[in-house]
């Protein structure tokens, strides 16, 4: 059986080659689905935990060896852009230095997607706000 991590980037693959978001719950949704067992809990702190853990190795593989960031296409559904977790982990990891998280954002998601195809009503933020 495939792990997790596995499961998860073999999703977003799927999802970057077709050049869609896919919201935490519904990656957490199908890596429990694909798995054939609930490996993960679909909602709650657990969830954000656990996945927030599979994002950043995948995050930090991808990074390592191709230079893009696969989890960038992992959205919340009431904004439309990645969790703060997502930035933070950025930060922590160097990755981040720019001060305009969104613009940061929308050029890594041209790199995964290949064409910038990103969502036009994301809000732009700082990180001062």
């Amino acid at each position: 059986m495939k792990d997790i991590s596995s499961i998860a980037e073999e999703i977003l693959r799927e999802r970057a080659k077709s050049k869609s978001f896919i919201t935490y719950a519904e990656l957490t949704k199908e890596i429990n689905r694909r798995a054939g067992e609930r490996l993960i809990p679909e909602k709650g702190r657990a969830m954000g935990r656990i996945l927030s853990s599979v994002l950043h190795e995948i995050c930090r593989r991808n990074y390592r060896q191709k230079g893009i960031l696969l989890g960038s296409i992992v959205v919340l559904k009431k904004t439309g852009i990645p969790s703060e977790g997502y930035f933070r982990f950025l930060r922590e990891e160097g990755i981040l230095k720019e001060e305009d998280e969104i613009k940061f954002w929308k050029m890594e998601v041209r790199k995964v997607f290949g064409n910038g195809n990103y969502p036009s009503g994301a809000k732009r933020r700082n990180k001062n706000s």
